[in-house]
């Protein structure tokens, strides 16, 4: 089981049976049970401050997306539960992926052999504004992204490997790359 699954597990565990009888929205307090649960989870992969905006981002559109029932349903290893796994992988991890992925590109970028190989002024300006611009196209196109990633992964779990390995946007972020050594 993935972090993101426990953290879903966990804040099911949390809300009291009782609220699942009808449709019920998320609480701001149970979002911050969740973001509580989200943020004490050490992700390796990113600092703090960007697991901090992850969970703070995906605490709102959960509030925004999802139901306490969905939240329920997603315990559930398969069918039901999988369908709410990936409306949360989809409408609440995928516009909430671009801090962390920002972070990422530019720690990529920096340490990259090949824009060593740049005669730059400032390799921080080149990496910062393809990793700035590669982070927008992700808060702009999350929803979309996340949904052919599970086209072409639908058992995924973490979408942050998935995001960061798929070729249409390592295209989208090396074109980024080319237009900011073109500025």
């Amino acid at each position: 089981m993935t972090a993101f699954r426990i953290i879903i597990v966990l804040l099911a565990m949390t809300l009291s049976p009782g609220l699942a009888r009808a449709e019920s929205t998320i609480t701001k307090g149970i979002a911050n049970a969740y973001y509580k649960n989200c943020i004490s989870r050490d992700d390796q992969r990113m600092s703090d401050s960007a697991q901090s905006a992850l969970c703070s981002c995906t605490a709102a559109q959960m509030m925004e997306k999802m139901s306490i029932e969905e939240v329920f349903r997603m315990k559930k290893e398969l069918g039901p539960g999988r369908i709410e796994y990936n409306k949360m992988l989809t409408e609440v991890y995928g516009p909430c992926m671009e801090v962390p992925v920002e972070e990422t590109l530019f720690n990529e970028c920096m340490n990259d052999s090949k824009v060593k190989e740049f005669y730059l002024r400032d390799k921080n300006k080149l990496c910062r504004c393809t990793s700035q611009k590669s982070a927008r196209y992700l808060a702009e196109n999350g929803v979309d992204v996340m949904t052919y990633l599970l086209k072409d992964a639908p058992a995924m779990e973490d979408p942050m490997d998935f995001i960061l390995n798929d070729g249409r946007f390592r295209n989208q972020a090396y074109n980024n790359l080319y237009l900011c050594l073109k500025q």
